[in-house]
């Protein structure tokens, strides 16, 4: 998952064209994408233990009720456009 620069990842929303990594956390890859001249930020789960955190649930829907939590509190967040818990991606 290191060097995905210039790939196609394709979702239902459309084409995400990965621009570069952005960085690495306890679940997962982000990266900068664009789409039609836009840029967005894609997360991609891994599956890398972590000794200090154990995940009970899907890693996508964890983040999506994080996300959730953290709008609930009026914490400025960007705008979740779009997960699939299935194939692990938001």
């Amino acid at each position: 998952m290191n060097n995905l620069e210039n790939i196609v990842f394709e979702t239902k929303i459309g084409d995400l064209l990965i621009v570069k990594k952005l960085g690495k956390g306890k679940s997962g890859y982000s990266y900068l994408t664009e789409i039609d001249g836009k840029n967005y930020v894609l997360k991609l789960m891994h599956d890398e233990p972590c000794p200090y955190y154990s995940f009970d649930k899907n890693k996508v829907e964890l983040e999506v009720e994080a996300y959730n939590k953290l709008i609930e509190c009026s914490i400025p967040m960007p705008r979740l456009i779009y997960y699939d818990s299935k194939n692990e991606y938001l």
